[in-house]
């Protein structure tokens, strides 16, 4: 499954980056995510290639790094904290808005396959997926400044990791739009 996911990612990182998708933004960011079931926020950061498939809209590909600790309870003692991680690799479809030519708000959509790095009750990488809205603001030609509220749906074997999150970050490359 891994090896098909790995080959998803490049294919997709591929059409991308391929001339036919002329703007194309490399970004970083960092998040907050809720997870219901642990009562912590997921801290977290990560990259994204972002290419417009049209005026009106994109698709991007993320993938970051997640991590929480979190207190570990046995029998209902509290047996101290334990690292919770996650890598979540997001293909996402947005539907960009333009007010004018430095504020563009957007709402999407995406799919996801995230993979825990610490025992999470023995989980299996797990598919899940998200609804987004945000607003980028083009400070400068390629440089740009995002925000995002997102709605995540995601279970790893009983535990609810889904919740609201937002993320923070700033892109380079061509115009968006």
């Amino acid at each position: 499954m891994k090896n098909i996911i790995i080959k998803t990612t490049l294919v997709v990182i591929f059409i991308i980056t391929s001339s036919s998708f002329a703007n194309i933004n490399f970004g970083a960011f960092g998040s907050f995510n809720d997870a219901s079931d642990l009562n912590e926020t997921l801290i977290g950061i990560g990259g994204k290639i972002e290419s417009d498939i049209s005026p009106r809209f994109s698709i991007d590909f993320r993938i970051s790094y997640e991590m929480a600790e979190v207190d570990y309870y046995l029998y209902d003692r509290h047996h101290g904290k334990v690292d919770v991680a996650i890598v979540p690799i997001v293909f996402s479809l947005n539907w960009n808005i333009p007010v004018s030519d430095q504020l563009i708000p957007y709402v999407g959509a995406g799919i996801g396959y995230y993979i825990p790095l610490q025992d999470i009750d023995d989980a299996d990488s797990e598919f899940g997926g998200n609804i987004h809205g945000g607003l980028k603001f083009r400070i400068s030609n390629g440089v740009e400044l995002f925000g995002e509220a997102k709605y995540r749906f995601l279970e790893f074997d009983n535990v609810d990791f889904g919740g609201f999150g937002i993320i923070a970050g700033i892109s380079f490359g061509n115009p968006t739009i």
